[in-house]
C-alpha cells in the first residue's frame, strides 16, 4: 500500500464543460462530485475553500504579494442519533510578478454513534507561470486520503492554459496537461500507478463587492478510472474579513473500491476568515 498517499496534494486541468454538458449540468445539480450529501448544511464542505478570490483566477496583476484565507464549520446532533461533523481548512496564495502560487489544505473528521463516519484530507500545489495576459503554463501535485475506508490519491501533472474572460469581476480559465497518478484503493483491492491527462476549469463570478460565486471543475483521465470533481461555492462578505461560504462538492469515481458508492456529495456552510 502507497505510504505516499498519506499526504495529498490537490489540483487542476479543464473542467469539459462542452464536452459533459449533461454531466456538469448533473454535477450542479445536486451535484456531482462530492457525494456525501447528509442534509443540506449537515457537514461542511470538504471541498477547498473558494471565497472572494478573482486573484486565483484571473491574472495576478489584480493582487500581488501574500493573501489567503481559513475556515472552519462543527456541526453536532443529539436525541434520535448523536453526530458530530468538523471541518477546517485554509487557502494561501502568493503573486509575484509572471509567478502565482496557491497552496490548499482541508480535513474533515465526522462520529456518528461514538463511531468515526469520516476521516478524510485534501491537499493541493498548483503553481503558474504566466506567458501573456491569456496565456501561461502550469504544474500541479493534488491529492486527497480517506483513512476510514484506507483509499488515496495522489496526481502530478502539468501542461499549457488559456484565460477565457480576464476580469476583476469574471474571470475564467481552462487548462489540460498529461500527468502521472498514484492511487490506493484499500479493502484489499491493489494498488496501482499509471500515466494520465487532468483537465480543469476554474470560474470566478462577482455579482457585488459582497456576493462571489465560484465553480471549479477537475477532471483526471487514466486506463484505470476517471475522476470528477465539481466544487460549487456562493460566498456572502459578512464584515470585516469574515465572510460565509455555502458549498456544494461532488466527487465522482467510475471505478470505486468494493463497498463504496461512484458519487459524493457534500454540502455545507462555513465560517471564513481572510488575510
Amino acid at each position: 500500500m502507497s505510504t505516499n498517499i498519506t499526504n495529498i496534494l490537490a489540483a487542476s486541468g479543464i473542467a469539459l464543460v462542452a464536452a459533459f454538458p449533461a454531466f456538469a449540468q448533473s454535477l450542479n445539480n445536486p451535484d456531482p462530485v462530492q457525494d456525501r450529501v447528509d442534509d443540506i448544511i449537515e457537514s461542511t464542505e470538504d471541498a477547498l475553500v473558494q471565497s472572494d478570490d478573482d486573484n486565483r483566477f484571473a491574472n495576478p496583476t489584480f493582487q500581488r504579494g501574500w493573501r489567503g484565507s481559513v475556515y472552519a464549520s462543527v456541526d453536532v446532533k443529539t436525541g434520535n442519533s448523536d453526530t458530530a461533523d468538523v471541518s477546517v481548512g485554509s487557502k494561501v496564495t502568493n503573486s509575484n510578478g509572471p509567478w502565482n502560487q496557491t497552496i490548499n489544505l482541508a480535513y474533515e473528521y465526522g462520529e456518528a454513534g461514538g463511531a468515526t463516519s469520516k476521516n478524510e484530507i485534501y491537499s493541493l500545489y498548483d503553481v503558474n507561470r504566466n506567458f501573456t495576459d491569456r496565456v501561461y503554463g502550469y504544474a500541479l501535485l493534488r491529492g486527497e486520503r480517506d483513512f476510514q475506508n484506507d483509499t488515496g490519491e495522489v496526481f502530478l501533472g502539468f501542461g499549457p492554459g488559456y484565460r477565457i474572460f480576464n476580469q476583476s469581476d469574471l474571470a475564467w480559465r481552462v487548462q489540460a496537461g498529461p500527468g502521472y497518478r498514484v492511487s490506493t484503493q484499500g479493502l484489499g483491492v491493489p494498488d496501482f500507478d499509471e500515466a494520465g491527462v487532468s483537465a480543469s476549469s476554474r470560474l470566478f463570478y462577482k455579482f457585488s463587492d459582497n456576493v462571489t460565486l465560484t465553480n471549479d471543475t477537475d477532471v483526471i483521465f487514466s486506463s484505470n478510472s476517471t475522476l470528477v470533481t465539481n466544487d460549487l461555492g456562493l460566498n456572502v462578505a459578512l464584515t470585516g474579513p469574515m465572510s460565509m461560504r455555502v458549498g456544494l462538492r461532488t466527487d465522482y469515481d467510475s471505478n470505486p473500491a468494493a463497498g463504496l458508492s461512484k458519487t459524493d456529495n457534500t454540502t455545507g456552510i462555513a465560517l471564513v476568515y481572510s488575510f
